[in-house]
């Protein structure tokens, strides 16, 4: 009886867990749709309205016959709609990669670390990719990609990182994802000091989706390593079996 009972404990706990989880990830989504939202209406709302406004106008000039006021207008348009589209490309990549989708995770990783790399030319980044593409479940690539995503950002917003490292490997049936970022020169973290506010939701992203987490300062290291066990990775291949069969 009380093996009975420890067991329904046991499930309670878990499934109370995965209802936490759950209401995790879907605040994060949230957060995120409000911050696109904000983006949308803020930046290419206005420029459409602008736009709008200055074709009214462009219009109204060539029926008065000032034609070359109306060229005026519509080419000062130019640079504002290439750098909105830019905008717009920017946000759909954040949204979900097209690159992931049209060629896959090892190409998304070599255009995600190209643009960090022009945007942190000081940042040294290392890649250590022992995997074939076929040992990623497509279901899990964006997940893989998000957690790479949020835990880089985690290394180098607002610190002294200088050098970035990732390695992506398989071996004995287990996929690991491991990003580690340095601070030489900077102090040992003290035992007990605050996490940062991005790492639980990193945490329980990993967590929700099968893997497993762990977080380790050394000196001036930070590493952050994410695995899924080969019963994981097979049930997220049947999954993707069973959903290539549903569309086929």
């Amino acid at each position: 009886m009380g093996t009975e009972q420890s067991w329904q404990h046991r499930e309670r706990r878990s499934d109370q867990r995965l209802r936490t989880l759950f209401a995790q990830l879907l605040d994060e989504q949230e957060h995120d749709r409000q911050r696109i939202a904000t983006e949308l209406h803020g930046g290419v709302g206005q420029v459409m309205s602008l736009v709008k406004v200055t074709l009214e106008s462009a219009a109204a000039q060539i029926q008065n016959g000032t034609t070359d006021k109306a060229e005026q207008s519509i080419r000062w348009l130019i640079p504002i709609v290439v750098d909105t589209l830019a905008d717009l490309r920017r946000i759909s990549a954040e949204l979900r990669p097209s690159i992931l989708d049209d060629l896959g995770l090892l190409a998304t990783l070599t255009w995600f670390f190209r643009r960090l790399e022009m945007a942190r030319p000081d940042l040294r980044i290392e890649r250590v990719l022992r995997i074939e593409e076929s040992d990623v479940p497509a279901v899990l690539r964006i997940t893989l990609f998000r957690i790479l995503q949020e835990t880089v950002e985690l290394l180098t917003k607002d610190r002294p990182t200088t050098q970035i490292r990732l390695e992506l490997r398989k071996h004995g049936g287990t996929l690991w994802l491991e990003i580690s970022g340095s601070q030489p020169g900077a102090p040992s973290a003290p035992e007990h000091a605050e996490e940062p506010a991005a790492l639980p939701a990193i945490r329980e992203r990993a967590l929700l989706y099968g893997g497993k987490f762990a977080v380790t300062h050394t000196g001036s290291e930070t590493r952050i390593s994410v695995s899924w066990s080969a019963k994981a990775l097979a049930r997220y291949a049947a999954s993707t079996e069973a959903e290539s069969e549903f569309h086929s």
